[in-house]
């Protein structure tokens, strides 16, 4: 929807749907955030096949462009060449860029992903078992066909134990 011009009101006037629906509804949706808490912890253990998170996903309409962040909160495995591994699904035609700059919490090392298509795997590296914080960033540009973002995640090397992305891990995005 179009951003329609903010309405003048006058004294007295009637207000209805016909006259509210453009400037209140259709702005609203004409200027969209989403914001996304992550609500609890969640695991992966053993496997490297990508697994959709269950919270970070949005619905996205034809044509339109997004900008997307997550602040995420994980923790890794230690020993092995170990870490997590993340991509996205978009829609059929969706195209865009994904990267990643990541800390260990009270670290002092930082280490930055250089962008990527979305549907290539990004390895977020660290092999200790400590908590890290990566902030992930991605541009989405939609075609034709409408659908659902998701946010995907594994452990880069099969281990016992779990890669954890953690409760208040929180996406934001806006519509461009």
């Amino acid at each position: 929807m179009a951003w329609t011009a903010p309405r003048t009101w006058t004294d007295g006037e009637l207000v209805n749907a016909a006259i509210m629906n453009p400037h209140v509804r259709d702005n609203l949706n004409a200027i969209r955030s989403i914001a996304i808490r992550k609500p609890s912890d969640e695991s992966v253990a053993s496997s490297t096949a990508m697994q959709s998170d269950d919270h970070f996903l949005f619905s996205i309409a034809a044509s339109e462009i997004w900008h997307v962040e997550i602040q995420l909160l994980w923790t890794a495995q230690a020993g092995g060449g170990t870490g997590l591994d993340f991509a996205w699904t978009i829609p059929a035609g969706a195209t865009g860029y994904h990267n990643s700059l990541s800390t260990q919490v009270g670290g002092t090392d930082a280490r930055f992903v250089f962008g990527t298509t979305l549907a290539t795997e990004i390895l977020l590296p660290w092999n200790t078992a400590a908590d890290q914080v990566s902030l992930v960033r991605a541009v989405v540009v939609n075609g034709v066909t409408p659908g659902t973002v998701q946010f995907q995640w594994a452990q880069n090397v099969s281990h016992a134990t779990a890669v954890i992305v953690r409760a208040n891990s929180f996406l934001i995005a806006h519509r461009a």
